[in-house]
C-alpha cells in the first residue's frame, strides 16, 4: 500500500507539484502553495485507496510516545504516505481519530487536513526537507532574536525562508574568537527573516519599497535552543 500510494503522489506532481511556500507566516501560519487540481487528484485517489482496503474503522487514540515525529499520524514511528492517507480520511470523517493526531497537524495551523496530508507526502517524496511545524520552536527563537536586535516588536518580524541544514560544528559554524566548539554535526535550519524598522500600515500591507526594513539570516540548532547570527540577508 506504501508504494502505491508513494508511486500515486509521485504521478501528480509532474503537473505542478506541492510545494512548501517562501514565507511562514510569523510563528504558526505557515503560507502554502499548491496546485489544487494535483491536490485534489492526490485526496481523491488516497481516499478511494482506503476504502478499497476497508479503512471504514474507528482508530485507537494512543498517547504519542516522547519524541514521536512529527508527520507520524499512526505512531508506527515513519512519517509517510500511509500517514497522509489516514489524515485525508480523518479530514472526511471516514475514521474518528488518529493515533497520534497531536503529531499530524504538520503545518502547525491548529487543524488536521488536506494540507497536513500534502505536506506529508512532499516530505515521504523528498521535495521538501522538513516539515513546518517541526521548526516552530527554531522560527519562535529567531523572530525574538530578531525583534532584540532590531529594537521592534515581534509583530512587525516576517519569516522570509526557512532551510534544514546541518552545521559543521557545536558553533553552528559561526565561533566566536577563541571559542572551544564541539566537533559533531548540528542538524537545525537557516532562517531568513525580515524586520520593518516602523509599524506597519494598516490593513493594506506597504510595497516593498515604501518602509524601510533589515534583512537578517539566524542559524539554529532543530529546537532553537541555539542561535546565531549569520549576518545580512539578501531581500
Amino acid at each position: 500500500m506504501q508504494v502505491a500510494l508513494a508511486l500515486l503522489a509521485l504521478d501528480c506532481y509532474p503537473h505542478g507539484y506541492l510545494r512548501l511556500g517562501d514565507a511562514l507566516q510569523q510563528m504558526e501560519v505557515v503560507e502554502v502553495a499548491y496546485d489544487r487540481h494535483a491536490l485534489s487528484l492526490i485526496a481523491a485517489a488516497l481516499l478511494a485507496i482506503g476504502l478499497i482496503v476497508g479503512s471504514f474503522t474507528i482508530a485507537k487514540s494512543v498517547e504519542p510516545a516522547s519524541g514521536t515525529m512529527i508527520g507520524d499520524a499512526n505512531c508506527d514511528g515513519q512519517a509517510n504516505a500511509i500517514d497522509a492517507a489516514l489524515v485525508l480520511q480523518f479530514d472526511a470523517r471516514l475514521i474518528l481519530d488518529l493515533g497520534c493526531r497531536e503529531v499530524a497537524d504538520v503545518d502547525a495551523d491548529g487543524t488536521v487536513g488536506s494540507i497536513d496530508a500534502a505536506l506529508i507526502l512532499q516530505l515521504d517524496a523528498g521535495l521538501i526537507d522538513f516539515l513546518p511545524a517541526a521548526a516552530r520552536e527554531a522560527i519562535a527563537a529567531a523572530i525574538q532574536a530578531t525583534a532584540e536586535t532590531l529594537s521592534i516588536p515581534e509583530d512587525q518580524v516576517i519569516v522570509r525562508s526557512v532551510s534544514a541544514e546541518t552545521w559543521p560544528n557545536g558553533c553552528l559554524g559561526l565561533p566566536e574568537p577563541g571559542e572551544a566548539c564541539t566537533e559533531a554535526l548540528v542538524d537545525g535550519y537557516r532562517i531568513r527573516l525580515k524586520g520593518w524598522l516602523v509599524p506597519l500600515p494598516a490593513p493594506t500591507p506597504p510595497s516593498p519599497t515604501a518602509v524601510p526594513a533589515e534583512f537578517l539570516s539566524w542559524r539554529t540548532n532543530l529546537d532553537g535552543s541555539q542561535i546565531r547570527l549569520e549576518g545580512i540577508a539578501i531581500p
